[in-house]
């Protein structure tokens, strides 16, 4: 057990004078909140402006930093070695040294055809702790690439030939870009039904589809130029005047608080529309872009609204001095617009052989309301949402109990049996609709009764 115990404590001493011994390597901090990583970011978007991208290890802003701090005496003779990744270096036009007169470069004559390690030459004592900065390193960046730029080192003792001092391979800098689009807030609406669709519920005309634009680089930053949104849905009839062309008090977009568009179109099947803002966005990390939607509201020459599901196109223009680019952010989820209606609940229908379904819907509105179903079984299974094949109609009663069983057939998992839990929106407001349902067994007919759990 002692001897034990003293191996157990030889050990810890010597792992202890190892990690003490351990050359580190440090980078600069990021000044970048869009990036959640400590180190540097350099804007690819930047970056590719240039012809041949390349980045230089130096100090200060505007480098990518790389600091040695030794963990260990160094003597003359000893050689040190430092290893790139993530990027080549740039041989042709490197001239590596550090920011101290005791060290100078080994394979300066072969430096051209080494692309990621730099071996340098100890001239003179060099203590522990002592920061090395290393500078004149030219890194060549693949264009369109994100990537991890990463430093280690090691030395190399004159006198036995032995490793020493190693410094871990330590991220000091990540190129990637540095614009992002996000949707803050979709577009939500639910359509008034009961106003012949012409505006949202509560009377409101306006619905605001907010977008989170992200933007800042520690190094090859870029300016913000304009942004233009392309919001494609199934039915933008609404957008158009009395004359059918795109009409300006259908939308408003904005950015960092200021309207006005330019280039506004609208395609002719009327489901896409596109305008630029005529507001630059701000590259101070973030920023808001808003497209506002217009319902006409009054019925007068006024189209009804559609329920629909949209998706956004964003593309950011951007500049490097004279040299411009673009971003573009794709395929981005902006929302969906519902109608307003009434849910009603059957907790118990029961399906079978024998078994027949009685359901009937009133509608004494004026408009024909579209019927959704959603269901679960006593099996687990879960059916829907599917719309019905026939609709409440106005001014009318409707048998649903034939639909229902359609759109229950159409899942593998109804064999035509089971007890069911239903539910059914109905594009209707509560005050116009009553539900009645029921069934029969061998001949008994059996309330099933249901009961509305949600209008809007």
């Amino acid at each position: 057990m002692k001897s034990i115990f003293v191996k157990t404590l030889a050990a810890a001493a010597i792992a202890s004078v190892c990690s003490a011994n351990a050359a580190t390597i440090t980078a600069l901090s990021s000044n970048s909140t869009y990036t959640d990583n400590p180190w540097p970011l350099v804007s690819l978007e930047g970056a590719n402006l240039f012809t041949s991208p390349s980045v230089t290890v130096g100090s200060g802003a505007g480098y990518v930093n790389v600091t040695l701090t030794t963990g260990a005496d160094y003597v003359a003779g000893d050689e040190l070695a430092v290893t790139i990744t993530g990027a080549d270096v740039n041989g042709d036009v490197s001239n590596p040294s550090f920011d101290n007169s005791g060290i100078t470069l080994l394979n300066s004559d072969t430096f051209p055809s080494q692309m990621d390690t730099m071996t340098f030459r100890v001239l003179s004592t060099i203590p522990a702790g002592t920061e090395l900065v290393l500078s004149g390193v030219n890194l060549l960046l693949e264009a369109d690439a994100d990537a991890v730029i990463a430093a280690s080192s090691v030395a190399t003792a004159a006198s036995s030939g032995s490793e020493f001092d190693a410094a871990a391979s330590t991220n000091v800098a990540q190129v990637g870009s540095e614009l992002a689009v996000s949707v803050a807030s979709a577009l939500d609406g639910v359509i008034d039904v009961e106003a012949s669709r012409w505006n949202f519920v509560s009377g409101s005309t306006a619905d605001t589809l907010a977008l989170n634009v992200k933007a800042g680089a520690d190094i090859f930053g870029v300016s913000a130029g304009k942004a233009t949104v392309k919001l494609e849905g199934t039915d933008l009839e609404f957008m158009l005047d009395g004359s059918g062309n795109l009409d300006s008090g259908s939308y408003v977009l904005a950015t960092n608080d200021v309207q006005g568009s330019t280039d506004a179109s609208i395609n002719a099947m009327n489901t896409e529309f596109s305008a630029t803002t005529e507001a630059y966005y701000t590259t101070a990390n973030s920023s808001d872009v808003s497209l506002t939607l217009l319902a006409d509201g009054s019925g007068t020459d006024s189209v009804a609204l559609a329920a629909q599901t949209f998706t956004a196109d964003v593309d950011l223009g951007y500049s490097l001095g004279a040299t411009t680019g673009s971003f573009d952010a794709d395929d981005l989820a902006a929302g969906a617009w519902s109608l307003s209606g009434t849910t009603f609940n059957i907790p118990y229908l029961p399906f079978g052989s024998t078994i027949s379904q009685i359901v009937y819907v009133s509608n004494s509105g004026t408009l024909d309301a579209n019927i959704e179903l959603t269901a679960f079984d006593d099996e687990g299974h879960t059916y829907g949402p599917v719309t019905l094949s026939v609709q409440a109609g106005g001014g009318k009663v409707t048998s649903l109990a034939t639909a229902i069983r359609a759109a229950l057939s159409a899942d593998d998992d109804f064999d035509g049996t089971g007890r069911f839990d239903i539910s059914l929106t109905i594009n209707a407001s509560s005050s116009d609709l009553d539900l009645f349902s029921a069934y029969n067994v061998a001949g008994d007919r059996l309330d099933a009764p249901n009961k509305v759990v949600s209008s809007n």
